[in-house]
């Protein structure tokens, strides 16, 4: 699929386990930030963890932290599903160029619609 769930751990606690290597952050990857602890870190540090996840398009994050801005905080994601389903809709939302753009980006995601 489109997205790359990020793993959660097996406690009932809203993990991330897995950290995106495209690009360098700032936390070990023995540490497991909770959605809360990771959204309020820096907007480089949002985008560089959750950049990765739609195939390497970084712009689904860059809207996402953007929303981010704009909303009350009791509404910011508390778990990973939640986190899920906030950047799954920023996609559904997108733009039809956006789209054929992610697409053309991942000319493999065409054999999966």
């Amino acid at each position: 699929s489109i997205l790359h769930s990020p793993k959660i751990s097996s406690t009932k606690a809203p993990f991330i386990t897995t950290i995106p290597t495209r690009k360098t952050f700032n936390m070990s990857s023995e540490e497991k930030p909770t959605v809360p602890d990771l959204l309020n870190r820096s907007k480089e540090d949002i985008i560089a963890y959750l950049g990765g996840i739609y195939e390497h398009s970084s712009w689904v994050a860059e809207q996402f932290h953007e929303s981010l801005q704009t909303q009350n905080s009791t509404a910011a994601p508390k778990t990973v599903s939640e986190l899920f389903r906030a950047m799954k809709e920023i996609v559904n939302n997108a733009s039809h160029e956006s789209k054929l753009e992610l697409l053309k980006n991942h000319p493999d995601l065409c054999e999966k619609i």
